[in-house]
Order: C-alpha cells, then sequence, then structure tokens
C-alpha cells in the first residue's frame, strides 16, 4: 500500500448547536420524511457542489485506487463539452456512495453514474468490462437497474415532481471518444424511455433545479444523530461532513483527524452505515456510548468497544470487509484492510481547551 492511496483529512469546525431550522419537503410520498439541519446546511451543499458553474462533475478528483483509468475515462467523457450544463455525480458503487437498495454488484461492473441535463431524461449508467459474458452482462444490467430504481424511491422522497430515469450500460471502449460516449448514451434513452411516463423524464429549468436539490438531499441525510427529542428524524450532513463523506467513500484506506463536536461521531456512524452495503462493516470504539448507539441503531454488522475487540477472537470474523474505528486496531486488520475500506477516526483536543459541549451533531459523549 502506497501513501498515494491513503486519503488524510481534517474535520475541525464546530458544528453550532443553532439555529436548527426544519426541511420544507413536499412529496409525493404519504408520509414524508422529517428533516431537520442546522443553519442552512442544503443550501450550502448545493453551493458545494454546483460552484464550478457548466457542467460540474462531483466528486471532482479521480479515485486513487482505479488502476484501469475507468474514474479519468467517465471524467473526461463527461466535461468533454457535449453536454453545457448539469451534474454529472459519479461513484465506485453507486448504493454505498448515494446509500440506496441496490443488488449484489459484480465484479464486470466498474464504474456507476447519474447525468442530471437540463432538456435531457435523466441518465444512470453503469461502465461494464468490454469482455463479459452473457450471463455476466445480465448480472450487471439488473444491478444498474436496481441503482436506477434506487435513485428514483430516494428522490421522490424530496420532492412533488414526477421523477423517472433511464439506465443502461456502457462498455469501457465506449469511453475512449466522444462520439462513441455520445452513441451510447443515446441508445440508453431509445432502449429504456418507452418504460417511464415522458412527464417523468423531462428535465424543464425550474424541475432539473428540484429534482437535483432532492437528490442532493437524499444523499446529504443521516439518521445518526442521537437526539431524545427527535428520534424520528433525520439530519442534513454540514458541509463539512458531506464533503469528507461523499468525496472519500470510494477510497480504500481513510484517516479523519477530528475535534471535539465537529460531527465526527455522526460522520463515523453514516460511514459504517453505507460501507454495510458493500459487506460486513465493523465499528470499533473507545466509547461504550457509541457502540451501545450503533448497535440500537443497527448501524452495521459488527460493534466491539476497544477492550472486547482486542480480548475477543470473536471479533476477528472472517467475513469482515470493511472497519471503521476511533481507536488504534491497525495491527489486527491487516486481512480486512486489503480486503475492503479502513477508516480511521482520530479526535484531538483543542488547543488550551479541556472542558468541551457537545453540539448537535457532534460527539455522542
Amino acid at each position: 500500500m502506497t501513501s498515494s492511496k491513503q486519503r488524510h483529512l481534517e474535520i475541525k469546525e464546530p458544528v453550532p448547536k443553532e439555529p436548527i431550522h426544519e426541511v420544507e419537503i413536499t412529496s409525493f410520498a404519504r408520509h414524508p420524511p422529517h428533516v431537520r439541519q442546522i443553519r442552512q446546511s442544503i443550501d450550502d451543499i448545493e453551493h458545494h457542489v454546483l460552484n464550478a458553474g457548466g457542467m460540474c462533475v462531483y466528486p471532482t478528483h479521480g479515485d486513487p485506487n482505479d488502476d484501469t483509468g475507468i474514474c479519468r475515462l467517465v471524467l473526461e467523457r463527461v466535461k468533454s463539452g457535449l453536454f453545457r450544463s448539469g451534474v454529472a455525480y459519479t461513484a465506485k458503487r453507486m448504493n454505498v456512495s448515494a446509500n440506496i437498495d441496490a443488488e449484489p454488484r459484480p465484479t464486470e461492473a466498474l464504474y456507476d453514474a447519474i447525468l442530471f441535463v437540463p432538456d435531457e431524461p435523466p441518465t444512470v449508467f453503469t461502465v461494464i468490462c468490454d469482455k463479459i459474458t452473457r450471463r455476466k452482462h445480465s448480472e450487471a444490467l439488473q444491478y444498474n437497474q436496481s441503482i436506477a430504481k434506487g435513485i428514483v424511491a430516494a428522490v421522490r422522497k424530496y420532492t412533488d415532481e414526477q421523477f423517472s430515469v433511464v439506465f443502461g450500460l456502457l462498455r469501457e471502449a465506449e469511453l475512449s471518444d466522444d462520439v462513441r460516449f455520445k452513441k451510447a448514451i443515446d441508445r440508453i434513452h431509445a432502449k429504456t424511455s418507452q418504460l417511464a411516463v415522458p412527464l417523468a423524464l423531462s428535465m424543464f429549468e425550474k424541475k432539473f433545479r428540484k429534482v437535483l436539490r432532492a437528490f442532493l438531499l437524499s444523499l446529504a441525510v443521516t439518521d445518526c444523530v442521537r437526539r431524545t427529542d427527535a428520534e424520528n428524524s433525520l439530519w442534513v450532513l454540514t458541509t463539512e461532513q458531506f464533503r469528507v463523506l461523499t468525496e472519500n467513500i470510494d477510497h480504500k484506506h481513510v484517516t479523519v483527524n477530528t475535534r471535539p463536536s465537529c460531527g465526527g461521531t455522526v460522520l463515523l456512524l453514516e460511514v459504517a452505515k453505507r460501507l454495510q452495503r458493500s459487506g460486513p462493516t465493523m465499528i470499533v470504539t473507545k466509547s461504550d456510548v457509541l457502540a451501545e448507539q450503533a448497535r440500537t441503531q443497527s448501524v452495521c454488522e459488527y460493534v466491539f468497544n476497544a477492550d472486547q475487540f482486542r480480548t475477543e477472537a470473536t471479533c476477528r470474523k472472517p467475513d469482515i470487509v470493511n472497519v471503521v474505528a476511533d481507536c488504534e486496531v491497525t495491527n489486527c486488520l491487516e486481512d480486512q484492510s486489503r480486503k475492503g475500506m479502513t477508516w480511521h477516526f482520530i479526535q484531538k483536543p483543542l488547543p488550551g481547551r479541556t472542558i468541551y459541549v457537545c453540539s448537535v451533531m457532534g460527539s455522542n459523549k
């Protein structure tokens, strides 16, 4: 493992306790989600994603673990000028990044993306290997379709606009130039647009803004905030939490330095919850309170406190894929860290401070 493939991040902005706002949601859902935010979190997140103007790609950086170059090619094609404006959200595993239900991801499915472009139908595509058997092609298509269904279901929770997507597969070779890429996208449009109501696929400007906001809201909400007076509420992550989560969830080894009351605890739980979608995930924590919350909320498959992890052989489950920890467990995780993702949260004290007051979305200690 080279240092270039490790991500070292820091979140240190204290999360303010107030003002707390209800997020106004109009939805076709019988029971629309109840969402709270601190200040104007969703507006800040929308600005963060769209600040480049033109055709925005998010996350904006490549994947250091992508030895195939697929991520780079996807970014190049989307930014090549084929689309004058819009947003492309990309992920190595869309179900993990977007926190949606999906079929198991076959090895031959290399990368996922959704395109939001004004005056064009929203498009979900999965890049697959050039050489693929018929059976594996069918599995990849089922996976892609389940991603599309998951995104549609997520967006519809947060908007009253009729919304659907077209979906399909692209082979690696179809990313080689703009002409082949455009033909592949047009093929997807022609093949699956007949499966949806035309009005649901239309993306005039006003609808585009509302749908995009709903999509970003679906990415940004968490149910990992521990608040006795808002047990059934979702909360919008802060921009810093959102950025660290979405821009690094595909990375293999991530270290996050946190400060008290900066939201590190909520972020730890949300990362573990999303990684669980890619395989059995384990939390190791020095906080009994955090361990109990993770178990109560069924955040992931395995939860251990630090002492339990070091003393019980049962904690070294052979099926564990991902590890999220707030204590030093490196020596115990060689096998697991090679198989999946490892996130290590390190809390550092504030200079010259010995007493901390926890914020709404900060530590639960």
